[in-house]
């Protein structure tokens, strides 16, 4: 009879163990993909404040030619009626 609980217990054991193995390389799978997943979104967002960037250049550009645009037609139209 102690033969029989102790094979048993020591299948037990051994069912406890490989079920924790599977749990923890599950666990590091998991932290593997979130940590991919945070550089993944510092890169995004560093791409982000970077286009930001560019696009409030750009408007600021946009802005200075449509300036320069208005400024030309005003010189071209008082030219067109002084001759």
């Amino acid at each position: 009879m102690k033969l029989i609980l102790s094979t048993i217990a020591l299948f037990a054991i051994a069912a406890a163990g490989f079920t924790g193995f599977n749990a923890k390389t599950k666990y590091e799978s998991k932290v593997k993909e979130r940590n991919d997943l945070t550089v993944g979104n510092a890169t995004q967002s560093k791409n982000i404040s970077t286009k930001e960037g560019e696009k409030t250049s750009a408007e600021a550009a946009e802005k200075l030619a449509l300036e320069e645009k208005a400024k030309a037609n005003a010189e071209l139209e008082a030219a067109k009626s002084k001759a």
